[in-house]
């Protein structure tokens, strides 16, 4: 899996593709996902008794896409990708009134850290903002630091350690790579991708030689999986498969991850989004050209490779560390909580003003009217419980106040 997502040149990743490309996330679909990411910074900084300094890191986010929302949203500019009209600050005033969000006396200063294999050819990028001349600043400064990590981004997040902060993965832990395991009878097999001669292909089911060392946590028979998964993998197993043959997923680089996360931070809040516990119903599931698949082993490298998100390891590993685990939601629900209800009805009222001033000829606010009107559509695909209003929203906070 590391290898179809992460090999340079080759990788699913390493070769540009993803977000926008074979599929949309949140920040994708509608800017008030960064501005409600940006509130809940900023309600982090005040329950950490007025910090003075707040650091950020966002896991994945290559594209920079959020980390410029929330720039826009904190009164910063910043660029936004594959040529989006950036959204207006009178749109940006009227989603803050609706979330009570003003500014301090003494604003923080911030530093976003992206950190992604995808981030910064170079290894390190550091950008510092402009304050927006149309909206109050809520940071006293804030600077976008990208930054080059490993595949499954451990290491990248240790030096961290003994900050004021906040870490926030938005479909992150389901890319995380995962060995894809076969068992059958008293014997455990995992199935490989190799690099040779300039691609990537189906290697070998390699024996592990001690099962005790992984963390399937619930084994699946393979007459469980959805037909499309068995006609697709079935082949592959050669003379492995019989009745017996069970699938799993080792959960160990999930849990590494997350270990490494929860001892970056001494006081600050976690928040992790992603799919909810096994969607789809197979152990294994590809994404491209926004299209699902269930085969890992065709054209890998071509297609993104997702696995279940082991939650119950996740939530333990905070708990051991200190952190309270808030009782999980789904996306719908978070963004509910947060005051999705009042925004909308602020941007609703607002489109009503933004027509009238607009006039039949089209001038004035305009831009704004067509923004008001967008953005009241994708909160619709934001809190969609078929879709992403579905994924699994994990909080965890440490050393805060209530």
């Amino acid at each position: 899996m590391e290898l179809a997502l992460y090999e340079p040149g080759l990788g699913f990743y390493a070769a540009g593709r993803g977000a926008g490309i074979d599929f949309v996330t949140s920040p994708e679909i509608s800017p008030l996902f960064g501005c409600f990411i940006a509130a809940r910074i900023l309600d982090l900084g005040e329950r950490l008794s007025g910090a003075s300094e707040l650091r950020i890191v966002e896991l994945g986010g290559a594209s920079g896409t959020l980390a410029y929302q929330v720039a826009r949203f904190l009164g910063f500019e910043a660029p936004t990708n594959r040529g989006r009209i950036p959204i207006s600050p009178s749109v940006i005033a009227v989603i803050r009134d609706a979330l009570g969000v003003d500014r301090r006396d003494d604003p923080p200063r911030i530093d976003y850290e992206i950190v992604d294999p995808a981030s910064a050819d170079n290894g390190l990028t550091r950008q510092e903002l402009v304050q927006s001349r149309d909206l109050p600043p809520l940071a006293s400064s804030m600077a976008i630091v990208k930054k080059k990590s490993i595949s499954d981004r451990r290491e990248s997040v240790r030096d961290v350690k003994g900050c004021c902060g906040f870490v926030i993965a938005n479909e992150v832990f389901d890319n995380i790579p995962s060995d894809i395991l076969v068992r059958y009878r008293d014997e455990v097999f995992d199935l490989r991708v190799i690099a040779e001669d300039g691609r990537l292909s189906f290697g070998e089911l390699k024996e592990i030689a001690d099962p005790k060392r992984i963390d399937v946590g619930q084994w699946k028979s393979l007459s469980e999986t959805p037909a499309e998964f068995q006609k697709r993998l079935s082949p592959r197993l050669g003379d492995t498969l019989s009745a017996g043959t069970l699938i799993g997923i080792d959960g160990c680089r999930q849990k590494e991850l997350a270990t490494s996360i929860a001892a970056s931070i001494d006081a600050g809040e976690i928040l992790l989004f992603d799919l909810a516990d096994n969607p789809y119903g197979s152990p294994v599931v590809t994404y491209a050209g926004h299209h699902q698949g269930f085969d890992p082993f065709e054209r890998p490298g071509f297609h993104d490779v997702m696995v279940p998100v082991r939650w119950e390891i996740i939530r333990s590993v905070f708990e051991e560390s200190g952190f309270y685990v808030f009782p999980s939601l789904t996306q719908a629900d978070w963004l509910a909580s947060a005051g999705m209800a009042d925004v909308l009805e602020a941007l609703s009222a607002a489109t009503v003003v933004t027509k009238s001033d607009a006039g039949a000829d089209g001038r004035g606010d305009g831009i704004s009217y067509l923004q008001l009107r967008s953005l009241l559509v994708s909160a619709k695909a934001l809190t969609d419980p078929a879709a992403l209003g579905a994924h699994t929203v994990f909080e965890a906070t440490k050393n805060t106040r209530n």
